[in-house]
């Protein structure tokens, strides 16, 4: 499974000196075996000699928040975590807030405009990207995302890379970009569980291959399959039908009507 993440917030940054690093070192970004060196890795390289960084991480993920002063921080990776299990979710809090404060220490001393910034939350509960996946009438594959595949009966597109954290150690990630241009669908069948008649998955938790999941596990693929299976029980309950016997082509109708563009 893709290690967790402990989230951070951080305000009171001086922003202009932040994008100014980045600015003055944009050509500086690459991949190598496996590891992306891209925001403030001459920072953490520059803290690692010093034995201020010992974390197994080579950049900082730093994304604008609402507020001109204000980021998001993703950076914490704990490794080994079984999100099913209680034990190992309450292990992954507590790493992840210690990993939390060590990178905002680092902000602070060594990323110019954050010397004084300001904690000012920690994500309430530690970010898990994968668990159980079901065993659905359709499987998503990455091939069929890196390969631009639209079935009949997809009811969502998406151009997200593949994007599979820690999957060659801690400090790396598998990243495959699709070209441009290219989108893929997700069948109506990742959603329907086998031997369920009952019941439909709309969440991170379809049924896709591990890393076909990377690449549909964030955000605005989920709110997709969010609508479509919605519409779906909707139509479901309507006829008064198992969600496995929905007519698709009319369930993508729908969801043209409401403004999805289905290609």
């Amino acid at each position: 499974m893709q290690p967790a993440t402990m989230f951070f917030r951080i305000g009171n940054v001086d922003t202009a000196k932040v994008d100014a690093d980045i600015e003055a070192n944009k050509d500086n970004f690459f991949r190598k075996n496996g590891i992306n060196y891209r925001s403030f890795h001459w920072r953490v390289a520059e803290a690692r000699e010093n034995g201020d960084w010992d974390l197994e991480r080579v950049s900082i993920g730093m994304f604008r928040g609402v507020r001109e002063d204000e980021w998001s921080i993703n950076t914490s990776r704990v490794m080994h975590i079984d999100g099913t299990d209680s034990r190992s979710l309450s292990k992954a809090e507590m790493i992840g807030r210690q990993q939390a404060d060590y990178i905002f220490k680092f902000l602070v001393k060594y990323v110019p405009g954050c010397e004084n910034a300001r904690l000012l939350s920690v994500a309430p509960v530690i970010g898990i990207r994968e668990t159980r996946h079901i065993h659905g009438i359709k499987t998503l594959q990455a091939e069929d995302c890196l390969n631009g595949v639209v079935t009949e009966d997809a009811i969502m597109l998406a151009a997200n890379s593949v994007d599979v954290h820690g999957k060659f150690g801690p400090m790396s990630n598998e990243y495959i970009a699709l070209e441009p241009g290219v989108f893929y669908g997700i069948p109506y069948g990742c959603l329907v569980p086998q031997g369920v008649s009952n019941m439909l998955v709309a969440g991170r938790c379809l049924s896709a291959t591990s890393d076909a999941a990377g690449a549909v596990r964030v955000m605005p693929p989920c709110m997709g399959r969010g609508q479509a299976a919605g519409v779906a029980a909707a139509m479901s309950a309507a006829g008064e039908i198992a969600p496995k016997d929905v007519d698709v082509a009319a369930l993508r109708e729908k969801l043209k009507a409401q403004k999805v563009y289905l290609g």
